[in-house]
């Protein structure tokens, strides 16, 4: 007849099982980490690719920064709505 689990052996598989698990999380959260990095730059070849397309009046490198941390902050689409509604 088998012998039944004391509870240390018992407590040490759940510990070990708690140890894989918790690895594996860690290493679910790397991927995330990743994958939101680069989701978050997504946007830069197209606007790149965008700015090469058209000619682009002097502007100074604090402007330049403001533009670029409002695209990342407010999206594409909002920035493109914004400076529609103001060009109009």
């Amino acid at each position: 007849m088998a012998k039944k689990p004391t509870a240390t052996e018992d407590l040490n598989s759940i510990i070990a099982e708690r140890t894989r698990i918790e690895t594996l999380l860690a290493e679910i959260v790397e991927k995330e980490k990743a994958a939101r990095e680069v989701e978050r730059d997504a946007g830069r070849a197209p606007l790149m690719t965008a700015l090469d397309k058209v000619k682009i009046a002097p502007m100074s490198s604090s402007d330049a920064r403001t533009i670029a941390r409002s695209i990342a902050q407010l999206g594409g689409s909002k920035v493109a709505e914004l400076v529609g509604a103001s060009a109009a």
